[in-house]
């Protein structure tokens, strides 16, 4: 499953938030987006869902043109976590959990038992089984997140898309969030792409980074490639303006400023 956007250009009134852009998002990868506040990390997230309008350009899923899919059609195969996670109080964990099966379900049917069991087994990978009956609105707000990731799971969708997943997530339970995404990602197939501020989380798990500023991407940076610490260090500090610098310790990194 690939995402591949071509000429894509956005605007909010008279500002130009994507200009032009043009990358592609291949399968078994995690990618993070990296852009200071307000440079459009979540307006390109957004639009790669179809949820905001363009001016020009296209998005494909697989080659498909999006604007020519339906919204169920679309949900079948890219699954979303937004950056504001909504509380719905009338909904127990497994029940909302299930919902991720809705793209499959008519307005008149509900889950299976074969479904339900899929929702508790899915709970019970993600270490959260213990949350099945708790109503989501009494949780904490890393038990959330990891509750909407179970119910992209259940989506089954070919790729995921998360705003800013650890923002609100304390230091550990970035770490346990991020473990539990790489995870799937390798072993499941999942393609993923966030957004972060955190270079460091960046480094640490992704397979790939871009970097986007004044509408566009200007590093597109893969794991795999020669001095790859080195060119993230000269990227971070184009992005922010300002030196970045490293520290490696016990085969650790460190980037900061």
């Amino acid at each position: 499953m690939s995402i591949r956007l071509e000429n894509v250009s956005v605007k909010f009134s008279d500002r130009t938030i994507l200009n032009n852009l043009s990358i592609e998002l291949l399968e078994n990868e995690i990618t993070f987006l990296l852009g200071v506040n307000g440079v459009g990390k979540t307006t390109l997230i957004r639009t790669i869902m179809g949820f905001e309008k363009k001016v020009c350009g296209k998005i494909y899923y697989n080659d498909i043109d999006i604007d020519k899919m339906t919204y169920k059609e679309r949900s079948k195969m890219v699954a979303y976590i937004p950056q504001i996670i909504e509380r719905r109080s009338s909904f127990r964990a497994l029940d909302f959990v299930c919902m991720g099966k809705n793209n499959d379900l008519s307005i008149f049917s509900k889950p299976s038992k074969k479904d339900i069991e899929l929702a508790k087994n899915i709970l019970e990978k993600l270490n959260i089984g213990y949350l099945e009956n708790s109503y989501i609105d009494k949780i904490s707000g890393g038990e959330l997140q990891i509750v909407y990731l179970a119910r992209t799971y259940m989506q089954n969708a070919s790729y995921m898309v998360l705003d800013e997943p650890t923002a609100s997530l304390d230091f550990s339970r970035q770490n346990d969030f991020l473990d539990i995404l790489e995870n799937f990602s390798k072993n499941y197939g999942y393609g993923c792409f966030l957004s972060t501020h955190n270079p460091n989380l960046a480094y640490e798990y992704a397979d790939r980074i871009l970097m986007i500023k004044n509408g566009n991407i200007f590093s597109d940076l893969k794991r795999t490639q020669t001095n790859y610490k080195d060119e993230l260090k000269k990227s971070l500090t184009n992005l922010y303006e300002k030196e970045v610098k490293v520290i490696t310790d016990d085969n650790k990194s460190l980037f900061y400023i």
